[in-house]
């Protein structure tokens, strides 16, 4: 299986979400300071669904 990326943006921040999910199930979340063009390692999760699929909510 082919590793895949999927990143969001933010509308009001020089911030985004990248999803890369691959080999298998595990996705790996990382967040991306667009303004210092800084990448940091976050949370490695197991999921059964594409990231174009979740919900954001506004918290």
């Amino acid at each position: 299986m082919a590793v895949r990326l999927y990143v969001l943006v933010a509308r009001q921040a020089r911030r985004a979400v990248v999803f890369r999910r691959g080999p298998s199930k595990q996705v790996l979340l990382l967040s991306w300071d667009l303004e210092r063009e800084v990448v940091r390692k976050g949370d490695t999760r197991v999921a059964a669904r594409s990231p174009r699929l979740v919900d954001f909510l506004h918290a």
